[in-house]
């Protein structure tokens, strides 16, 4: 969101205005008995690895307890939906109101793919899609988001470089 801060807006209540946020608040949707629970982490851009861990792991024990606090749902910037988990393997992610973006990750798959020398091999696959709202931001620069995540997924020593 550092190098594409337009996914990291949002539009106001009366929806005129489009404000890009400094903090990086990311909603996690979170599968619980009491049903969905879409609480955020706060400035995320601010903290360390670890801090971000601690932080999920706060509000993932949280929401399963049923105890999720008013300021752990309010203010998020940019939600982060996981199918996945629950065995899904591709999604439509709906746009969070007064979000601009959404991300949605399914399972990980083992299926056959070609390699470079054109003989199949079986490689990993997560189906990944994004949604955003196009009042707010083009399809260009979130296919372009897109593809830097993927880069950093596949590379995680890039992000040593961000």
């Amino acid at each position: 969101m550092t190098e594409y801060p337009i996914l990291n807006a949002s539009i106001d209540p009366t929806q005129e205005n489009i404000l890009v946020n400094p903090d990086h608040n990311i909603s996690i949707a979170i599968d619980t008995k009491h049903g969905l629970v879409v609480p955020n982490i706060k400035s995320v851009n601010k903290l360390s690895l670890l801090d971000i861990t601690r932080e999920l792991l706060r509000i993932q024990g949280c929401s399963h307890e049923g105890k999720v606090l008013p300021r752990d749902i309010q203010g998020g910037t940019i939600s982060m939906s996981n199918v996945g988990n629950v065995g899904g393997t591709l999604v439509q992610p709906i746009i969070v109101p007064r979000q601009v973006c959404i991300v949605a990750f399914g399972k990980i798959q083992l299926l056959p793919r070609f390699d470079a020398e054109m003989r199949v091999v079986a490689k990993c696959i997560l189906n990944v899609t994004w949604a955003a709202d196009h009042r707010v931001v083009d399809g260009a620069t979130v296919a372009r988001a897109a593809t830097l995540w993927k880069s950093l997924v596949e590379n995680p020593a890039l992000l040593l470089t961000q």
